[in-house]
């Protein structure tokens, strides 16, 4: 038997609406972007996701358009999601899983003349002074792993 608001949803021409499809999920620092494909009659959709593969979603966000952002998320944690579209009769199946592992904040690295343990000198001044984030951090440790090697002993 219908439910008025299920009577109602019909005669304004509603029908049973089929589930959005994931299109895109994109982590960075904390956070999540979540997108989907529109789904036709839908007026609302149920973002939703949660750390164990195959779910249950512990967390639900209702959502009007096309796609949010969800952060305050555990950093270095991997997340599933999937969406639901609503309308008037209701909430259709969910989407298919897809999932992203969020990120964490970026490693910084600190070198500084009077505690440069790796002979580097990248640093000038007393005290630990810290270098930018990305490719110059990466080379200055690629550096300081080279200036560490020892090389090999010959036995004889």
């Amino acid at each position: 038997m219908l439910t008025l608001t299920e009577i109602q949803a019909l005669a304004a021409g509603n029908t049973e609406i089929s589930a959005p499809t994931i299109t895109g999920v994109v982590a960075s620092i904390g956070q999540v972007d979540l997108t989907w494909t529109a789904v036709n009659g839908a007026t609302s959709y149920y973002a939703k996701y949660g750390t164990t593969w195959g779910g249950p979603y512990t967390t639900v966000i209702p959502v009007t358009g096309t796609s949010t952002t969800i952060s305050g998320l555990t950093y270095s944690t991997q997340y599933y999601f999937v969406v639901s579209a609503v309308n008037g009769l209701g909430e259709s199946l969910n989407s298919f899983q897809d999932t992203a592992k969020v990120l964490g904040p970026p490693r910084t690295t600190v070198v500084g003349t009077n505690h440069d343990s790796c002979g580097c000198g990248m640093a000038s001044g007393t005290g630990w002074q810290p270098l930018a984030c990305g490719l110059a951090a990466l080379a200055v440790l690629a550096l300081c792993d080279r200036q560490r090697t020892v090389p090999k002993a010959t036995l004889r």
